[in-house]
């Protein structure tokens, strides 16, 4: 997690004293096209010779301590002392930001030499200029293509040309010893400083055009060999560097290129004239195809290069480091951003191809050399912070890089909290023992403060001994390795890690909110589940807990995490869940979990995070709090398991791999909303991101490029942004489904006809598109009306199921407009409802993350009253005399319903007096008998001991198919006494 940021690549001296002899050949050459201009802009801006007993506004460089001295000086009495140093870079520094014009050019000289004390060391010095600019960030620049050895047998001159950059926020001259060894702690003189103005800045406007050249027409195209000049266009060019010829014989594209034969040096091979073409400032891409020639015997290692000549002096860069060109093999050399560092005399800036060693031909093809515009951010679009303000802060790991240029005004405008990716470990503070070194660090949290952003401290201590440095592992002596059961050795450990975090965070104080106080200790193949390396080897798992008791006792209102990746998927999830678990049993002043997730795009699943918070979350701190909990390092790979390509260009990294990465941010950062949608119970405290951009991922190497970052390497939004952001902007069809009926209810018996229509709300066209529409439960299928261009496949008519329909386009902004006709049947019961759903589908992405948009469900209530029995009368109604006989009697009435036909009802009889059980045998026991369903037949007859009429009542039950029953009921009377006598 850590990104390299170096100045050119130095020439050996052994080369540069060939370069010197070959260079005697031609220096006519140079010094009659800028000889007679070298000093005709000097002008000296600084001159420091210290006679006046100060430093004379030199200070400290990476700690070293700075002083006037009269021990020894280059001329005069007095001069400047570094010592106290620990490291290489610790030497005397002067700011120079107000001193220097932008994209002038300066020669920089001064002497130095060791102290008698430093007799027999030998070292290599030089000047280096700490530059930092709006627009390329921050960088360092050794003045001068070669360090200078020094001693302490006299004194010898640093000089070089420095060019100052474009827009310069911070530039610092220092002098450093550069080599291990007793480089890092020897003392030095520095006496006799001058900075002299060479070249003022380009004047008039700058030729952006590039080049190209692809040698189709037969000739060179500007080509020429080293140290010749060609004028006009030939097919071939001879020097006494090497020949170059126009062939057909072998070509990278098209039919022809151009191979370099009779090299007598490394360094010699095909040269191109870029002068008015690359200017100091800008930024270039850089690319060329070359192949061994038919001769070549063996791999060889080409490399692209630049020689300017300033004031006569000739200077020389590498643009495309050393690379591997194999037997039978095109390679292209090519570097994607390459800054120009320095002005030039006229017409004397030229690119060329030359091996590292050896002198074999090669071809040459598909040059190209672009001027790459200088980077701006996009200031008319949403801010990453202001847009989840609501929900918890949005961060991003930065260096010293970031807090100038683009990359602090992409910071400030997207990120309210920071995390220093690599300036608070360990090797970063504490380089060597009790000296503690903060000024980049306090340089971050500073631009940080002025801009309102939160800061998190990382890290503290890094569980496998990573960016920690070698003597926290070793014995007083710095060189015995300290042991594991060695009760003294374990306890200089343990005083070593409460040392530094003492001093660490109270250093920082309330500056830093939080702290990873342990990095990435668990280890799931470990029985204890944690990682044994060098901390745990010496010390044991309590390592872990005296680390968290010194940041507490540090700042006790720091929150303290335990940080790791992996941290949603068992085995690891689990480890760690017991591993915390067991710190708040202990007591341990552990107040969150760090989920890293650096991801990819295939894994992990998204429910994972989810599932992961959930489950933190039931844990309570020694302080009585929820276990808080960060998304500490997100990023999203664009390389997983079923992608084996390698991409060493960013341009190669294919399209849809973004549009998929935004699509998975998108889902992850609907998770974390989720996650917080209770505001009084939020799970997630911040999300941080392990970078700004893709130009400044770890996950990029010397051998492949990444892409996991919400911008892209020119620091422009990708589909990672849009998908948080605004995901209905991502490539794809939005389609959504709604569907209504005719009315809210229908009578059973009839049918319903929906209307289901399916929109494509954009931005693109669907493609194979899938309607499916589950018939309601209860219902039958009737028909079906699709839109042209659709294909239905239906259940029979009169059955049940699903109706699906496809079709293989719908045009962004479309519609598709069916109508589904279903029939209710009888049977169904009053009030039931009958719930339809439908769900559209494609096999384009859709952007919408509102899972219920692709889906439509409406319910339509059934009505089915039960059969209606009207007209209900019987005749006759009374029967005299009681002779004890069955009478017919007959029912008169009729039955409707809304659905069932031809209902026949249930007759029943009751009678008011109970079969009297003392008639004679001779007498049937029936009193009544239903015939049909129209006549029943009565028995007149009463009970004599009641002295009471009988009355019969007939009651009729109608009953639906659904099972709704009406009834009605008549009477039928048998008096006592004749009815005329009443």
């Amino acid at each position: 997690m850590m990104r390299f940021v170096s100045s050119y690549p130095l020439r050996k001296t052994r080369q540069l004293r060939i370069r010197l002899a070959h260079f005697l050949v031609i220096g006519l050459l140079f010094f009659s096209v800028v000889g007679s201009a070298r000093f005709s802009a000097a002008q000296v801006v600084l001159q420091s010779d210290f006679e006046d007993g100060s430093t004379g506004g030199w200070g400290s460089f990476c700690g070293a301590v700075v002083t006037n001295t009269t021990a020894a000086a280059e001329s005069g009495t007095h001069a400047l002392l570094a010592s106290g140093r620990t490291q290489g870079c610790a030497g005397p520094s002067i700011l120079l930001t107000n001193t220097l014009i932008p994209l002038a050019t300066y020669q920089i000289t001064g002497w130095v030499r060791l102290p008698d004390s430093e007799s027999g060391n030998i070292d290599q010095a030089d000047f280096t200029v700490d530059q930092t600019d709006s627009s390329s960030g921050n960088n360092f620049v050794t003045v001068g293509p070669f360090q200078t050895q020094v001693t302490n047998t006299g004194w010898v001159e640093l000089s070089g040309q420095y060019t100052a950059t474009a827009s310069p926020t911070s530039t610092i001259l220092y002098t450093q010893l550069v080599n291990s060894g007793t480089g890092l702690t020897d003392s030095f003189y520095l006496d006799n400083v001058t900075i002299t103005e060479i070249s003022g800045p380009p004047t008039g406007p700058q030729d952006n055009s590039g080049i190209s050249t692809d040698f189709e027409d037969g000739f060179l195209d500007g080509w020429a060999p080293r140290f010749a000049t060609v004028t006009g266009q030939v097919p071939t060019a001879t020097s006494g560097c090497c020949t170059l010829t126009n062939t057909t014989a072998d070509f990278h594209s098209g039919s022809h290129s151009v191979l370099v034969t009779g090299r007598t040096g490394a360094f010699e091979g095909p040269q191109i004239n870029v002068s008015n073409k690359m200017f100091v400032g800008s930024t270039y891409a850089v690319s060329v195809w070359v192949k061994l020639g038919p001769s070549a015997t063996a791999a060889d290692t080409l490399r692209v290069s630049l020689q300017t000549s300033l004031g006569g002096v000739l200077s020389f860069g590498t643009v495309v480091g050393n690379t591997t060109v194999p037997l039978n093999t095109w390679v292209n050399l090519k570097i994607p951003k390459y800054s120009m560092g320095s002005s030039y005399d006229p017409g004397t800036a030229f690119l060329y191809v030359e091996s590292n060693s050896g002198m074999q031909d090669f071809y040459i093809d598909d040059f190209s050399l672009t001027f790459i515009p200088p980077v701006q951010i996009e200031q008319n679009i949403a801010s990453v912070f202001q847009t989840y303000a609501n929900l918890f802060p949005i961060g991003t790991a930065i260096d010293s890089s970031d807090i100038a240029g683009p990359h602090s005004q992409l910071w400030v405008k997207h990120f309210n909290s920071m995390t220093s990716g690599n300036d608070m470990k360990w090797d970063a503070t504490e380089g060597s023992e009790n000296t503690f070194t903060y000024a980049t660090a306090d340089a971050q949290v500073a631009f940080a403060q002025k801009n309102n952003i939160r800061v998190r401290g990382h890290n503290l201590v890094w569980a496998n001994g990573s960016q920690v440095p070698a003597w926290v592992f070793r014995e007083e002596d710095g060189v015995t390795p300290l042991a594991p059961g060695n009760a003294a050795d374990k306890a200089l450990l343990i005083s070593r890690i409460q040392n530094h975090i003492q001093n660490v965070v109270t250093h920082f104080g309330a500056a830093t909110y939080a702290w990873d106080v342990v990095n990435e200790p668990i280890d799931a193949t470990q029985p204890d589940c944690l990682v044994h390396g060098p901390f745990y080897n010496i010390i044991g798992p309590q390592y872990i807990d005296i680390a968290f008791q010194a940041a507490h006792a540090a700042n006790p209102n720091a929150e303290l995490f335990l940080n790791d990746f992996n941290t949603t998927t068992d085995p690891k999830k689990t480890c760690l869940f017991n591993v915390v678990q067991g710190m708040i049993a202990r007591g341990v002043p552990i107040d969150a979990v760090g989920h890293e997730m650096h991801i990819n795009l295939q894994f992990p699943p998204v429910q994972s995070l989810a599932d992961t918070v959930n489950q933190f979350h039931g844990l309570t701190t020694i302080a009585g709090k929820p276990l808080d909990q960060q998304v500490t390092e997100f990023d999203i790979s664009v390389y997983f398991g079923s992608n084996p390509t390698i991409f060493t260009d960013y341009s190669q990294i294919p399209q849809d791999f973004f549009v998929q990465q935004g699509y998975l941010y998108r889902d992850f950062f609907q998770v974390l909303k989720q996650l917080n949608s209770d505001p009084a119970n939020p799970k997630i405290s911040s999300v941080t991101f392990w970078g700004m951009a893709d130009d400044d991922t770890w996950l990029t190497s010397a051998t492949k490029v990444d892409g996991p970052l919400l911008f892209d390497t020119g620091l422009q939004h990708k589909p990672a942004y849009t998908g948080i952001i605004d995901p209905l902007d991502l490539p794809g069809a939005d389609l959504s489904v709604t569907m209504s009926a005719g009315a809210g209810s229908v009578l059973s018996g009839q049918s319903v006809a929906y209307t289901i229509t399916v929109t494509n709300n954009g931005n693109e066209d669907a493609a194979s598109l899938t309607l499916t529409d589950t018939l309601p439960s209860g219902a039958t299928f009737q028909s079906v009306t699709a839109p042209a261009g659709w294909t239905c496949s239906s259940p029979a008519v009169g059955g049940t199921g699903t109706l699906s329909c496809t079709a293989a386009a719908l045009a962004n902004g479309g519609t598709a407009q069916f109508t589904l006709m279903v029939g209710v049947p009888c049977g169904t019961t009053n009030g039931a409802v009958l719930m339809n759903s439908a769900n559209i589908a494609s096999t384009t992405r859709d952007p919408n993350p509102d899972p219920t948009n692709n889906t439509a469900t409406l319910n339509v209530s059934v009505s089915n009253p039960p059969p209606v029995i009207s007209g209900l009368t019987v005749h006759p109604s009374i029967l005299w005399p009681p002779d004890t006989l069955l009478h017919e009697v007959t029912l008169n009435y009729s039955i409707t319903d809304n659905c069932t036909a031809g209902i026949v009802p249930v007759i029943t009889v009751t009678s008011s007096q109970p079969v009297d059980p003392h008639r004679p045998r001779i007498i049937p026991m029936t009193d009544w008998k239903v015939v049909d369903a129209h006549h029943v037949q009565l028995r007149a007859i009463i009970d004599p001991l009641n002295l009471k009429g009988r009355t019969y009542t007939i009651t009729l039950t109608a009953t639906d198919a659904a099972h709704a029953s009406t009834t009605g009921s008549v009477k039928v009377e048998i008096p006592l006494l004749p009815t005329f006598l009443f």
